[in-house]
């Protein structure tokens, strides 16, 4: 029993590791893509401005329309709080927890509080 309820630990453990290396991997690629979409529209700005020529009124919507690009970019890649999970790691969890047994509520429990000498 006191085997099992280890051996189950082990893989609830594994499974944690393997989730938190995951969040890493994924908070690195959406880095990356933000980076490079706030680049992209930097891009474009420059491009509309620069083509804008000497036409300020167009100089100006080309600056509002990069502003405003670039705060909804940057909101929904840094405020947004949603939250994406391999299902298959989240199910392996959900199942090894559901499943972890009650050692101390067992007559092998009751054992090691005596060993331990906890009431």
């Amino acid at each position: 029993m006191i085997n099992t309820f280890y051996n189950s630990c082990v893989l609830i453990e594994d499974l944690i590791v393997k989730q938190n290396n995951f969040i890493w991997i994924a908070t690195e690629e959406r880095s990356r893509v933000a980076q490079k979409l706030l680049g992209d529209i930097h891009i474009q700005f420059q491009k509309a401005h620069h083509d804008a020529g000497n036409d300020e009124e167009k100089k100006k919507a080309a600056l509002d329309t990069f502003n405003n690009t670039k705060a909804g970019a940057t909101k929904f890649y840094t405020d947004e709080q949603y939250f994406y999970t391999p299902v298959k790691t989240a199910n392996g969890l959900k199942f090894a927890i559901d499943h972890l047994q009650k050692i101390m509520a067992t007559t092998c429990g009751s054992k090691l509080k005596k060993l331990a000498k906890i009431s």
